[in-house]
């Protein structure tokens, strides 16, 4: 799956690409063998490991947000598309941005094929909370365009946004972590 195949607009179409993406990670992190999965980086760069258990933690977090939140009933503008959030991610990241020392996790502790099977059931359960919490009767079309969640790169983003960059994430992690692999 790659980015340029994704322009989710609609819940719906965003719970598709939460659960899309998410399965592409658990794919082909899952098919690493835990030697590959755990092997060290190169100096300065992330684990194959530390890049999931990154995005699971995004995911957790992002899931948290919309567990806690309630739709709010306020005028809301019209906020960017998937491709606008994602050129500005990218952008921020090209600026300098980077991982906020809570979202970025240590090397593995343990590294046997019963801590990559964790961490790969960790992702999963984490999207299915994400898409579970999306799919309750508050978060109307209008709701995802209302309520403001924050984001430490992007500032003030709406619901729909925070979710696109999720799913861009996501993918950006995914290709991350395939990048890392050739590089080893």
């Amino acid at each position: 799956m790659s980015s340029v195949e994704l322009n989710p607009s609609s819940r719906e179409e965003i719970i598709s690409a939460l659960q899309d993406t998410a399965s592409s990670l658990v794919a082909w992190f899952g098919e690493l063998s835990p030697e590959r999965y755990f092997q060290a980086p190169p100096s300065g760069k992330w684990s194959l490991d530390q890049h999931l258990r990154h995005v699971t933690l995004v995911l957790e977090r992002v899931g948290l947000g919309f567990a806690e939140l309630r739709p709010a009933e306020v005028q809301a503008g019209p906020g960017r598309t998937y491709l606008q959030l994602r050129d500005d991610y990218r952008a921020a990241l090209s600026a300098g941005g980077t991982t906020p020392p809570a979202f970025a996790p240590a090397p593995a502790s343990q590294q046997t094929a019963a801590a990559q099977a964790q961490a790969l059931q960790a992702l999963q359960s984490a999207s299915v909370t994400l898409v579970q919490h999306l799919g309750q009767p508050g978060w109307t079309e209008h709701a995802l365009d209302s309520v403001r969640l924050p984001h430490v790169l992007l500032s003030q983003l709406s619901a729909r946004e925070m979710l696109f960059f999720t799913v861009y994430h996501n993918l950006h992690h995914l290709e991350g972590a395939r990048n890392s692999m050739e590089q080893q």
